[in-house]
């Protein structure tokens, strides 16, 4: 939700100077809330589903998606870095989501 924030910003900001940008921040607010609602449903799933039910198809973001978030958000404008120290390690799946998003609150 900040990166929708962002670019909706970004998109009214720039939207009589500057076209391209602004179609590509609606572009990238297009994306992410598609991602963010499929993410809603997983877990409304999970939390609904019983031990018989199959698991979702798609997973949830993790760290490792942070390269495809990053790539996103510069298509819609934003000048963005994204540097990995240390060794990558494993995480518990709620750990990787709350990381993940935590990552994109402080951009």
């Amino acid at each position: 939700m900040s990166v929708i924030s962002v670019q909706a910003g970004l998109a009214g900001f720039v939207f009589d100077s500057d076209r391209d940008t602004a179609r590509g921040a609606l572009a990238t607010i297009s994306g992410t809330s598609a991602e963010a609602l499929e993410e809603l449903r997983r877990m409304l799933w999970v939390l609904r589903a019983s031990e018989e039910d199959e698991v979702p198809a798609t997973p949830m973001p993790g760290l490792a998606r942070l390269g495809e978030m990053v790539e996103r958000v510069r298509a819609g404008g934003v000048r963005i870095e994204l540097r990995v120290e240390g060794t990558a390690r494993p995480l518990p799946p709620g750990v990787e989501l709350c990381a993940y998003r935590a990552w994109f609150r402080r951009r």
